[in-house]
């Protein structure tokens, strides 16, 4: 999996929270940035605790693409698309 940024990877948690319903709490936030943000070598998809008991995944390619699958993601991805372009942009 491509390593983020620690910013990028708390950038991306805020949309999933606002569009995709993950869940608020520190503790959630803090380990996805953690497994995305900080460590090295994690698994390319992560499981998300969402407050509406959907069950969504969040993917990290090792080209620096991400996106979530399940239920109601449409918007969410265009504006994961638009993130991993920017942080495309700022690591050349």
């Amino acid at each position: 999996m491509k390593h983020m940024a620690t910013k990028t990877s708390e950038k991306v948690y805020d949309v999933l929270v606002r569009f995709a319903e993950a869940a608020s709490n520190y503790y959630q936030k803090e380990s996805f940035v953690y497994h995305f943000g900080v460590v090295h070598g994690t698994a390319n998809k992560y499981k998300l605790t969402c407050m509406d008991g959907g069950i969504r995944h969040f993917i990290c390619n090792n080209d620096g693409d991400f996106w979530v699958d399940g239920t109601k993601t449409s918007k969410v991805n265009a504006i994961l698309r638009k993130i991993a372009e920017e942080a495309g942009q700022d690591a050349v």
